[in-house]
């Protein structure tokens, strides 16, 4: 008896693991054309040329933990800054990003390595149009059209320009696992282009977060 629940308690356990998401696979790729179309449609996403951004940023922990924050993100040419700022002005976090990663200022608890690494990449995702060694265009499982980029690095991001004014981020490890889930609502229009208003970047795993952020403003530098 006690075997069989042990066993029982086992399947139980297995059961209730969390189950990564894989890589849908693609059941219709677009001709020449319609691909050319979809991915012009999916780089509308992302901000071509110089810009300053500010967002209030809401992060939230796999633990329950979090913390709001103004956040700046610049881009001129091929460097990308980003600071983090308390509600009150305060500078906290300050990363320059030129094909290195340096680190200006970092208070706790940002002053992590790994945390200026991993938001610096964030930053990338949610702004820069994916770069990559190879890339196609076409249908999934759920008659969604998708851009897929593959990067050299073995990470795939699909990107989902839906009809009903939102817009989907996928990533996926090497071994076809989604890792992130990037969700963008509420557009405008500015000089920009058309520019989410809520960005909600979800990392899974044990040590999974939340990046919540709601735009203040958006300009051309």
């Amino acid at each position: 008896m006690k075997e069989i629940l042990s066993v029982a308690l086992l399947c139980l356990l297995v059961s209730c693991a969390a189950v990564p998401e894989r890589l849908p696979q693609l059941m219709e790729t677009s001709g020449k054309g319609a691909e050319d179309q979809l991915f012009r449609r999916c780089e509308q996403l992302f901000v071509h040329g110089d810009f300053q951004m500010v967002h209030s940023i809401t992060f939230s922990l796999a633990n329950g933990h979090g913390a709001t924050v103004i956040g700046v993100t610049v881009r001129e040419g091929d460097t990308l800054t980003c600071a983090l700022m308390g509600v009150e002005g305060f500078l906290l976090f300050e990363a320059v990003f030129d094909g290195e990663l340096q680190v200006k200022r970092a208070l706790p608890p940002f002053d992590k390595l790994s945390f200026a690494r991993g938001l610096m990449l964030d930053v990338q995702t949610l702004f820069l149009l994916p770069q990559g060694t190879g890339s196609v265009a076409g249908k999934i499982i759920d008659e969604s059209r998708v851009c897929r980029y593959l990067a050299e690095d073995e990470r795939i991001t699909d990107v989902i320009a839906t009809i009903d004014g939102t817009a989907h981020i996928n990533i996926y490890n090497g071994a076809q696992n989604k890792i992130q889930d990037i969700v963008f609502t509420s557009f405008i229009e500015n000089e920009m282009g058309s520019i989410p208003e809520i960005m909600e970047l979800t990392t899974m795993g044990s040590n999974g977060y939340t990046l919540t952020m709601t735009l203040i403003s958006a300009e051309k530098i």
